[in-house]
């Protein structure tokens, strides 16, 4: 999975481009030393996958996963 850069004016485009992309959550740390791709203005954040890949549901849903199956 690629990295994002985004600036605070196209955070939401770059969130929404990741999830469309990889099927998950990015984690987001704040970031000026990139570009972004949207806009070419310096970036505020960067957008990676969390490391190991999806995260599990909490317990509680898998519970009520199991009751109801």
């Amino acid at each position: 999975m690629r990295e994002i850069y985004s600036c605070l004016e196209d955070y939401d485009l770059a969130i929404d481009d990741f999830i469309l992309e990889s099927q998950t959550f990015p984690v987001i740390q704040e970031d000026p030393t990139g570009t972004c791709p949207y806009c070419q203005k310096p970036s505020a954040y960067r957008l990676t996958a969390m490391p190991g890949g999806i995260v599990p549901p909490p317990q509680e849903m898998q519970d009520e996963k199991e009751i109801d199956g």
